[in-house]
């Protein structure tokens, strides 16, 4: 988990990272160079760790929790490279992600699996505006892409196996369903976006 690594803990057997009971960061002290250098050296090790699971055909169930797009920033979206300086922000984070998705795809096809391998992207809160809006993170940028409007929503992206077409799904739906949505997928049942989509039509 990224909020409870610390260090550089070993890997377990599939690759995961070794959890802490030591919290990692608070709100209070996020800006501090040391905290973001932790924190990188977390996503360092998360990112490897995610790219060399997407590449072991033996592992059929793989789930990544990211560091990013979390405050606070560890990442130069120019240079495209970690920082640890206060001038990397929620935006930069954000080019984080998308890297680190980049990473797992360009893997995933040259290993010859992104065409069998269903990927869902997702999140587990939307972008919080009442916690931030409020700290020494809060920035000029920040108000202007919110407009100080709390979201409810967060990004849910599935690709399935075969898919090489866009599918839009528009309906308002609880994203704990995820696991069982996945669950179907990996038993069979659902191999098309219209299938995906009738399911969650019905829970």
């Amino acid at each position: 988990s990224y909020w409870s690594f610390h260090g550089h803990a070993p890997m377990r057997p599939a690759g995961s990272v070794q959890p802490s009971s030591r919290p990692l960061a608070s709100f209070a002290n996020v800006r501090s160079r040391a905290v973001r250098e932790q924190l990188i050296s977390a996503a360092r090790l998360i990112s490897d760790s995610a790219v060399r699971m997407a590449a072991d055909p033996d592992l059929n169930l793989v789930f990544i929790h990211a560091p990013a797009p979390h405050l606070p920033g560890i990442w130069n979206s120019a240079t495209q490279q970690f920082t640890a300086t206060e001038r990397s922000g929620y935006i930069d984070n954000l080019g984080f992600a998308d890297s680190l998705l980049g990473r797992i795809r360009r893997t995933l096809e040259q290993s010859g699996q992104w065409d069998r391998t269903t990927v869902l992207i997702s999140a587990d809160h939307p972008f919080r505006i009442g916690v931030w809006q409020s700290s020494s993170l809060w920035t000029p940028e920040l108000a202007r892409l919110t407009e100080g409007k709390q979201s409810p929503y967060i990004p849910f992206l599935l690709k399935l196996p075969g898919q090489t077409k866009p599918f839009s799904y528009h309906r308002d739906f609880n994203t704990v369903v995820s696991g069982d949505l996945i669950g179907e997928i990996l038993n069979g049942t659902i191999s098309q976006p219209s299938q995906a989509a009738h399911w969650l039509d019905t829970h």
